[in-house]
């Protein structure tokens, strides 16, 4: 007889425990899901944020009421800067000298190299030169910052436009396009994330 009651106590212990355990974990997987739903959020915001901060001073400032629709504040390689800008502000890629750097010295290597290699032998051969280039000339200068590579290429394959550009695309979209967006970000982070961005400067 006391077996049985022992055994019938450690069944409804094993019972209780099984069904707090899954109470737990529906709990815990629902609380999951409410920080990833709103950590989306965030980061929509800082990513819509930040661009259209660049893309109002691009279109708004720079083009209609400034008039100078020669010049731009835009390049694709942008959208993935801001990417890593907002998603990822502790990243060293994400820090202003890895952005602003990045950019600068990509787009000193795509115009070069566009100059000697894309208008003498063509643009398949200067696409993997300028890309190439760029990601050592930004390892060298320890301003590495992935998607300034694609800055590189678009000096080469962006047309007519661009290449008469030439050394004044490091100025403009590329220096003062990626100084924006940093600034963005500082921003867009005390607002929305309240995270802590840059965590250093140079």
């Amino acid at each position: 007889t006391n077996t049985n009651t022992n055994t019938s106590a450690n069944t409804n212990v094993n019972t209780n425990i099984n069904t707090n355990t899954n109470t737990i974990n529906v709990n815990t997987s629902s609380t999951t899901n409410v920080t990833s739903f709103r950590q989306h959020f965030v980061n929509l915001s800082l990513n819509f944020f930040v661009m259209g901060i660049t893309s109002s001073a691009h279109y708004g400032l720079l083009h209609s009421f400034l008039g100078l629709t020669d010049m731009s504040l835009l390049i694709a390689s942008f959208g993935a800067s801001c990417g890593i800008i907002c998603n990822a502000p502790a990243s060293p890629f994400a820090q202003p000298k890895s952005v602003i750097g990045g950019h600068v010295v990509s787009a000193i290597v795509g115009v070069t190299v566009q100059m000697f290699v894309g208008a003498n032998f063509g643009e398949p051969l200067a696409v993997p030169i300028s890309a190439a280039l760029a990601v050592v000339a930004m390892e060298m200068t320890n301003t590495f910052h992935p998607p300034a590579a694609a800055t590189a290429i678009i000096t080469v394959i962006g047309g007519q436009f661009i290449h008469q550009m030439g050394y004044s695309f490091v100025f403009f979209p590329a220096l003062t396009g990626s100084c924006l967006l940093v600034a963005s970000g500082y921003i867009a982070h005390n607002i929305i994330s309240k995270k802590v961005y840059p965590k250093n400067w140079f």
